[in-house]
């Protein structure tokens, strides 16, 4: 109504103006103006969510959750969402603090893939991808599904090895893997089996640490503070013969304490 009373009004003035001395009529009044509309920006939303921290990624069979499973304290830990597209500095990247367990990240993209991290001193860190259609809610929590979840956990984990054990490597003469672990290690936890090599092409095979195969010992040692190493005394040239055969590289879940 008010826009049709303006207009009513400013051809009442022209009509008048008309009739009169228009110079001084346009001296004394601004001429009639209409404004754009403002612009409406990309449609945002909020993540808000609890932060579960363990101290080892294995799930009891009874309470079907890991030992130590609590909330994550106020000791630092941290959330933060960027798009999975955006390469680092990302300029899109929010950042927000855990604070009682709890986090809230506002003014995030609609529709597009978004990486969530949750981190926390001395605690692998997790992340989780996801789309946002409207505000949710995210939990980094245990999955009784599951042996691991998207939980922290403040114990070391193996994060890296050397060379990749899938790969074609006894025909390559290779006798040692070296494990990297998210942080610094107790060496005293490097028992015998903390290592062991196994292979689907070879049921029997079974390496660790003590063990003798072909006349070859292996050993389980610490290389570094954050690694071990499972060495055998020389290459495996007997295994050679297997040709493509595959070999995996398990670590003792729950036994590798940190330092």
């Amino acid at each position: 109504m008010s826009a049709m009373r303006a207009t009513v009004v400013g051809l009442a003035w022209l009509a008048t103006a008309g009739c009169g001395a228009p110079g001084a009529a346009q001296s004394q009044r601004e001429p009639f103006r209409t404004e754009p509309p403002a612009l409406l920006g990309a449609p945002r939303a909020s993540l808000t969510g609890t932060v579960f921290v363990a101290r080892a990624p294995v799930l009891d069979q009874a309470t079907k959750q890991p030992a130590g499973y609590q909330v994550l304290p106020d000791a630092g830990g941290q959330v933060a969402a960027w798009p999975v597209a955006c390469r680092e500095p990302c300029a899109e990247r929010s950042d927000a603090p855990v604070i009682g367990g709890r986090y809230r990240l506002l003014d995030l993209p609609l529709g597009t893939p978004l990486v969530v991290a949750a981190t926390a001193p001395g605690a692998t860190p997790r992340r989780i991808v996801t789309t946002l259609r409207a505000d949710a809610i995210l939990d980094f929590k245990a999955d009784p599904e599951r042996a691991t979840g998207a939980y922290l956990v403040d114990a070391p984990e193996a994060v890296a090895v050397e060379p990749v054990p899938e790969q074609d490597l006894v025909s390559a003469g290779v006798s040692r893997f070296r494990v990297r672990f998210s942080e610094p290690i107790d060496p005293a936890s490097l028992a015998a089996d903390a290592l062991t090599l196994t292979s689907p092409d070879l049921p029997g095979l079974r390496l660790a640490g003590d063990t003798a195969f072909f006349g070859r010992a292996a050993t389980v040692s610490a290389d570094a503070p954050d690694a071990a190493v499972l060495a055998l005394a020389g290459p495996l040239p007997a295994l050679a013969r297997a040709g493509g055969l595959r070999l995996h590289l398990s670590v003792g879940k729950g036994r590798i304490r940190e330092a």
